[in-house]
């Protein structure tokens, strides 16, 4: 038979209810996805998400290269947007 999602014999993840910070729905679902899977942190395309868990609440911190709010052919930068949230399974 299949195993459930989320190690531990949890119940997959289903939605995440943020807390602070902001977080758009590709990063959400990316997250889920992550979680799902057992995973503390992960890269999808050009983002890199690392996440931690104390008690019922997680923080996830997502980084990516950009440019900010600079103008065409300004070097890119490392930004890092920390989110805290909790989980409905």
């Amino acid at each position: 038979m299949g195993r459930s999602a989320g190690g531990g014999g949890r119940s997959p993840v289903r939605s995440l209810n943020v807390r602070s910070g902001n977080l758009s729905k590709t990063e959400r679902r990316a997250i889920v996805e992550i979680i799902n899977r057992g995973l503390t942190e992960g890269r999808v395309g050009r983002t890199n998400y690392f996440i931690s868990r104390n008690g019922d609440t997680y923080t996830a911190r997502v980084q990516r290269r950009d440019r900010g709010l600079g103008f065409i052919g300004e070097q890119l930068r490392t930004s890092t947007y920390t989110s805290t949230f909790t989980v409905s399974r």
